[in-house]
């Protein structure tokens, strides 16, 4: 599929995204709906409604609302069809979703910016209030933050991406595993351990430090910079032999074995980070856990087909957000010139996933049937994203 093909399939679905208004659904949402308190909060409900080929939820009472992610996929979106266009209404409509999304925030004082999902969920120990933050969420929106302030310099973006930092540590805490650290997925006191959220803080946090020109940032007694240099070494110490990172530990120490497209959030978040590692032995050793962790991305959960695995190495159902997540980790290596891969999933992915009629893309194929239901967080924002880095790499 050429670039001239993919441009019109993104903008046609920037058009059915904003025909929408940013609201949707998301697989996730059955805790919206009116009966949700009439049953126990027991994640087979919640996982009835997400696997359903069937969009239940008018049935159930559940509107369409704005998804917390989705103000930062849109914001980078808007910031990279500008980069690639240079016209001006799409860093418009970039600053307008930033002011949307700080208005959105669940926790807002002098000294911390937090943003919450925006229904209630329930997963494993942790039940997850939406009027409380959480860690992975406010550093992906602290990255688009980022994004928009090294195209507009906007000071007030940094004062705001502070109070995220801040909150950051204030909520998911410093916590440890056999001595080695991490930032905690939620304020829970159950909450888990794990390697993407805790990741892809670090990138944040280090972002961060880098613009505001600080060589130290203290939070609660904390140093950051040296928090995220445990951290990194802490991805490091738990890669597995073939490059592989599961995706973490519960509260209790249960392991959660499952390899999916979080790997891919470990490895984005080394590949920006690696530029500010200040230490030589940890950037080598940051260096060969990206390699290795991409390579396994690459060659293992990625087939010849272009099909990313559910979880390796159980290949159904084949879900958009792995998909996508593909495309991206392979977009963003640029030193990866072999980008055959690349295309082959690309095209896979289109050619299987997009609904040209509506201009949308749909959420899973399973080996008998095919879930069509079009979700704005898991499947539209997520895909407009990864195509516009993607057509943004090659412009």
């Amino acid at each position: 599929m050429n670039k001239a093909e993919i441009q019109l399939i993104a903008l046609q679905l920037l058009e059915y995204i904003e025909g929408e208004h940013l609201l949707g659904y998301d697989p996730y949402d059955f805790y919206l709906s009116p009966i949700a308190k009439y049953v126990p909060k027991n994640i087979l409900f919640l996982h009835a409604a997400k696997v359903s080929p069937f969009n239940i939820r008018p049935l159930l009472g559940i509107k369409k609302g704005m998804v917390t992610k989705v103000y930062a996929l849109m914001i980078d979106s808007y910031l990279n069809l500008y980069e690639i266009t240079k016209e001006n209404i799409y860093l418009q409509k970039a600053e307008i979703c930033y002011q949307n999304m700080i208005a959105a925030s669940v926790l807002s004082t002098e000294e911390e910016l937090g943003w919450g999902r925006n229904y209630p969920f329930k997963t494993g120990g942790e039940i997850h209030d939406n009027k409380k933050p959480l860690v992975y969420l406010n550093a992906r929106l602290g990255q688009a933050m980022i994004h928009l302030y090294d195209i507009n310099h906007d000071k007030q973006i940094l004062k705001d991406l502070e109070r995220v930092v801040r909150n950051l540590i204030r909520t998911g805490r410093v916590l440890e595993r056999d001595g080695w650290k991490f930032i905690g997925y939620s304020p829970d006191k159950n909450a888990r351990l794990t390697f993407n959220a805790s990741m892809v803080a670090v990138e944040t946090i280090m972002k961060f430090m880098n613009r505001s020109g600080l060589k130290t940032f203290i939070v609660d007694g904390y140093e950051l910079g040296a928090i995220s240099a445990d951290i990194i070494r802490t991805m490091v110490h738990y890669q597995e032999p073939d490059g592989s990172w599961t995706y973490g530990y519960s509260a209790t120490g249960k392991l959660f074995d499952q390899k999916d497209f979080h790997q891919g959030f470990v490895i984005d978040s080394l590949h920006e980070c690696l530029p500010l590692i200040k230490e030589p032995q940890l950037l080598m050793d940051a260096q060969r856990a990206y390699d290795k962790g991409y390579e396994y991305l690459k060659n293992i959960q990625i087939d010849n087909q272009g099909i990313f695995f559910w979880r390796y190495p159980k290949k159904y159902p084949i879900d958009i957000h792995n998909q996508a997540q593909g495309i991206l980790s392979l977009t963003i290596n640029d030193k990866d010139d072999n980008k055959e891969k690349l295309s082959i999933i690309i095209d896979y992915t289109i050619n299987h996933f997009w609904k040209k009629k509506q201009h949308c893309f749909k959420y899973q194929k399973w080996s008998l049937f095919t879930n069509n239901i079009s979700y704005i967080r898991w499947c539209n924002s997520w895909m407009l994203y990864v195509l516009t880095v993607y057509l943004k790499s090659r412009k």
